[in-house]
C-alpha cells in the first residue's frame, strides 16, 4: 500500500509519472491526499481507471484544492464505504472495506486534514 500527498494529481504528467510509479512497485491500493480533481468523472478518473485501478473519491467541487482518494486495483474484493469533503469542517476523508482471506475484513481509510482549519479544531472535530 501506497500513501502519498501529490499535491495535484490533477496533472497530465504527475498523475502519469503516478501510474508508473503504481505499476513499477506493484502497488495495489493507493491513499493519495491532495488529488485537486474537480469532478467525479473527469478525464482524470477515466485515465486511473484505463490503468486497471477503481476510484473512491472525496473530491471538492467547485473549489480548487484538497480531496483525497482511494486507488485499488480492480480484482481486489471491495466494498466502497463513504467519502466527503463536506460533512466534517476539518478534514475530509474516503473509505474502503477489503476483504481478504479467511473471511476478513480490512478497513483503510485515507484522510485529508483541511489547512484551512486550525488543528485544535481538526482534533475536537475528529474525536
Amino acid at each position: 500500500m501506497l500513501l502519498w500527498n501529490v499535491h495535484s494529481i490533477a496533472n497530465d504528467d504527475k498523475l502519469s509519472n503516478f501510474i508508473q510509479i503504481l505499476e513499477d512497485m506493484n502497488i495495489s491500493i493507493a491513499c493519495v491526499t491532495e488529488t485537486w480533481f474537480q469532478k467525479k468523472n473527469g478525464t482524470f478518473s477515466k485515465r486511473i481507471r484505463d490503468a486497471g485501478f477503481t476510484l473512491h473519491h472525496s473530491f471538492r467541487e467547485n473549489k480548487r484544492g484538497g480531496g483525497c482518494a482511494i486507488m485499488y486495483k480492480k480484482h481486489l474484493l471491495v466494498k466502497k464505504g463513504d467519502s466527503s469533503s463536506t460533512e466534517y469542517l476539518s478534514f475530509e476523508y474516503a473509505y474502503i472495506i477489503l476483504s481478504i482471506m479467511s473471511g476478513r475484513k480490512v478497513v483503510i481509510i485515507c484522510i485529508y486534514r483541511k489547512q484551512e482549519v486550525m488543528f485544535s479544531e481538526f482534533i475536537e472535530e475528529f474525536t
